[in-house]
């Protein structure tokens, strides 16, 4: 799982001659498009939810994103099960997140870099397959701020 690995995974011992080693991070439930910020090397991912919520996350070595014990930042499928202290000790939350009357089936995009369109420079632009909403997030202060463009294409 990357750095040092303490041999327990959600709380759980787990031997080491059983571990996979190649995963990078862990709880997602259907990625649906990553791609690299060219200017920052950050991993963005869009990860399609069950029921009731979509959500855009940041890869990092060794980050566990929740399914099925999350959907996003709320109880999951499997919610009742989860660890102790499952959010405070294992879980990486999303970068953004929407329920269904947002949108159904999110679709990853890219962090823009181009010059043409100044105002979304340094944005990630994704949009959702099932509404046709496109969305832009950015980090400003150490809080997200989130545009959507209601639209249909």
């Amino acid at each position: 799982l990357g750095g040092t690995w303490n041999g327990t995974y959600n709380g759980a011992a787990v031997s080491q001659t059983t571990v996979r080693r190649e995963f990078w991070a862990t709880g997602l439930r259907n990625p649906w498009r990553m791609g690299f910020d060219p200017a920052t090397g950050a991993l963005w991912c869009a990860d399609v939810g069950q029921n009731a919520y979509e959500e855009v996350d940041i890869i990092t070595r060794g980050g566990n994103y929740g399914w099925a014990y999350r959907e996003a930042d709320h109880p999951g499928a499997k919610s009742a099960s989860a660890p102790a202290n499952f959010d405070t000790l294992y879980h990486t939350g999303p970068v953004d997140e929407y329920n269904r009357d947002e949108g159904w089936s999110i679709t990853g995009g890219r962090v823009y870099r181009g010059t043409r369109l100044g105002a979304l420079t340094g944005k990630y632009i994704f949009a959702d397959y099932g509404s046709g909403n496109v969305h832009s997030a950015v980090k400003a202060l150490e809080a997200w701020l989130v545009t959507t463009r209601k639209a249909r294409f």
